[in-house]
This record gives structure tokens, sequence and C-alpha cells, in this order.
């Protein structure tokens, strides 16, 4: 049998020729700006072919692809306010600190500028007392306080004894020493006391002192009066007074025992404080015994001697 019988190869391959035909390479040339055109192209104006205009960039545009992966980022962010650094890198950050900085304390007007001027004195200057407030206190010692005197003999200094109508009134006065250990001076602003006999914790005196200067480095010794203000009102049942009689008119003499609590302000630049100190003192009985019987008979007692 021979082959395609049916003489469709035959047709296939006419119509290659014919396509062939038709579109013949040797007819275009794409370097010819005068090409053959179709009849129905005739009315039509050709023109030849020419690139596209290279026009030139604006500033801030960029033909660089957006992934390029060298490309800088901005090391900026602009909003409506400032420029804030993109990333942290010293560089980028003195340069926003530079910006930012420029004409701060005349920014806004005269009026803000003197007000920035005069809140930052303030504030330095407070800043410096308080920062020289407390270096000082860590050198600050507190002053020693002796009371009493160093010797044997009593520590109390008599200063007078008067008998009134209801009672005695007795004057003494108590030997202070205050050492200063610090290389600045001080200041008593005052002290005060408060004396208590022992027998039902009776208040039977007190005292004061005020404006005591302490210069530094220096023992400051001066004497703290107060006095011992006995009335019968303050002792109904006549026991304190039996007392104090019982030792100052005993062989040999004892001595009398107060307690006593003292209030001492001090005062170290414009800090002060007031510290309370409390103790008993005893000292030799500074009623005679002329004027305990002159007491006997205006209270109506017979104090009796002492044994």
């Amino acid at each position: 049998m021979p082959p395609y019988a049916t003489g469709e190869a035959s047709q296939y391959y006419n119509d290659n020729q014919q396509h062939d035909a038709y579109y013949d390479g040797s007819h275009f040339d794409p370097y010819n700006t005068h090409q053959r055109h179709d009849s129905n192209d005739q009315g039509r104006i050709q023109e030849p072919y020419q690139d596209e205009p290279i026009h030139p960039l604006s500033q801030g545009h960029s033909t660089d692809p957006l992934n390029h992966e060298n490309k800088e980022e901005p090391t900026f962010y602009a909003d409506e306010f400032s420029a804030t650094p993109r990333n942290g890198n010293p560089r980028n950050v003195r340069t926003w600190r530079y910006q930012q900085g420029r004409h701060l304390w005349t920014r806004g007007g005269g009026l803000r500028c003197l007000c920035r001027f005069f809140f930052c004195t303030v504030f330095i200057a407070l800043f410096l007392v308080i920062s020289i407030a407390l270096c000082l206190a860590l050198w600050i010692r507190p002053p020693d306080i002796i009371i009493g005197s160093n010797n044997n003999t009593s520590p109390v200094v008599t200063q007078g004894v008067n008998v009134v109508n209801d009672g005695i009134q007795v004057k003494l006065g108590l030997p202070v020493q205050v050492v200063n250990p610090n290389y600045f001076s001080a200041k008593l602003t005052h002290v005060t006391a408060d004396i208590i006999y022992p027998i039902n914790n009776t208040h039977i005196g007190n005292g004061t002192l005020s404006n005591v200067k302490l210069p530094s480095h220096t023992t400051t010794s001066f004497t703290f009066p107060f006095t011992i203000d006995y009335t019968e009102s303050i002792d109904p049942t006549s026991a304190i007074i039996t007392d104090i009689a019982a030792k100052c008119l005993a062989s040999p003499q004892k001595d009398l025992t107060i307690k006593y609590e003292l209030t001492v302000g001090v005062k170290v630049f414009f800090v002060s404080v007031s510290p309370t100190i409390s103790d008993s003192i005893s000292f030799t009985c500074p009623i005679s015994s002329s004027d305990l019987e002159t007491l006997a008979k205006q209270l109506g007692l017979n104090l009796g001697s002492g044994s």
C-alpha cells in the first residue's frame, strides 16, 4: 500500500510552502526605516523609529531598585516636629543631637529664654546647696556634753537660798562642758531643764539657757542655772521636805539626789536638732540648818534633827 494514500501529507506540505512565502524573512529588515506596508496602510504617515527621550531626574528621585541591598537607609524620620534617628549608631545620634540642640536656649522668644535661664540658675544653686550640705553631713560629729565637774567637789554650785512664805527657793548652777570636734562652729540655741525629785517623781524646779556659741575644735565651759522651787502645794504630805531635812541635818550630812531632763537645741548652719538628755545627779545639801528651821516654823512642821 503506498504511503499517504489519502493525500493529506501533500496537502500539509503545500500549506507550509504558502506560509513560508507569505512570511518570507527576506522582505523584513529591522534596521530599515522604510519598510513595505500593506495597501491598507498607504494612507498613514509613517515616522522613523527613535528611542524615548531621557529627562533629568528631579532631586530626591533615583533609578536604583527599591530593594537594592547596598542602598543606605535614611538616617532620620521626618515628622511634624523633629527628626529622630532611625538607627542608634553614634554618628547619627551625634548629628541628631546637634541639630536638635541648636538655638535651644533662645527658642520661643525672649520671655521663654529668660524663664529658662532663671529656673536653670535656681535649680543649679539648689543642687549645689543640697550637695554641700550632704557632703558636710558626712563629716559632722555630735558635740560631747559633760555635765558636772571633773574633780571630787560637788557638781552643783549654790548661788542662793531664799525662804518664802509657803516654801523655799534654792538657786543652783550646774557646770557643763561642750566639746565641738568639728571643723566648723555650732550654736546652742536653747537649753531647758526639768528638775524632778525622786519621791513620787515630783516636778520641783526648772532651768533655761540660750545662745551659747561653740567654736570649732574647742571645749566650751559654762554654768547652767536652775532653781529648786519647793512649795507646800506640791508636797501635801510633807514627804519631800521631811526627806530633805533628814539628809541635810544628818551627821554626817548626806547628799541630795535629783533627776533632770535636759533638752538641748543645737544648730549647725541652717540645720537644728534638739536631743534630750535624762539622768540623775547627787550633790551636797545646799540648805543650812537655820534655813530649814525657819521653813519648818512657817509650815508648822517639827522636822527635828537628823541622825
